[in-house]
């Protein structure tokens, strides 16, 4: 089967024919204007690229959306956990949504007030003395420790340190029991603070 394709102009248009003889002898002829071959094809691309570009920039806004609704919550969570390495266990963060970062969020919350409270108990059991409840020899030290810095940048920081004994606590303890030597110590230790 051979086929015949020609382009010819005809009033100022262009147009392409093409031709195919039929089995009884005669020609199958189609003529079409080049401007309406192509234009189909064209305006077909143009759309093509147009809707492509419309969703492209749609889901670009909707990604940009999203991903501003997840990275705020995690730009704070990253912060408060630097305020906990830092110390402040008491950072507020506000995200409370039912989602996996609302449930992040408040297992950080719950896991820094647990942290304080166990550091809180741990300071407590390094430097009060568990039967006076009064500051230790290692609370001493630290406070020292920290006066001695602020003395290094201050020099004009005044101070002064008391120093106290409590007489006879042997005799306390032989003679009338540690219970009673116990209470001796409770008693003056509160009277020194106060």
């Amino acid at each position: 089967v051979v086929s015949t394709f020609i382009s010819y102009s005809f009033e100022g248009v262009l147009k392409e024919s093409a031709w195919l003889p039929l089995t009884n002898g005669m020609r199958i002829n189609v003529t079409v204007p080049v401007s309406e071959m192509e234009g189909d094809w064209q305006r077909l691309i143009v759309n093509i690229v147009i809707i492509s570009l419309e969703v492209l920039i749609i889901s670009t806004l909707i990604i940009m959306l999203y991903s501003r609704r997840i990275s705020k919550p995690l730009r704070e969570l990253t912060e408060a956990a630097e305020q906990v390495d830092n110390g402040n266990y008491d950072y507020v963060l506000k995200y409370d949504k039912d989602d996996e970062l609302g449930r992040l969020t408040k297992t950080f919350v719950n896991l820094s007030a647990h942290m304080k409270e166990n550091i809180n108990d741990l300071n407590k059991q390094a430097f009060i003395d568990s039967m006076t409840q009064t500051k230790n020899k290692a609370a001493f030290l630290s406070y020292t420790q920290k006066l001695q810095k602020r003395l290094e940048k201050d020099n004009s920081i005044l101070f002064a340190i008391g120093i106290f004994d409590c007489n006879d606590l042997k005799k306390v303890n032989d003679e009338y029991g540690h219970d009673k030597g116990d209470i001796y110590l409770k008693t003056a230790s509160h009277a020194i603070h106060d």
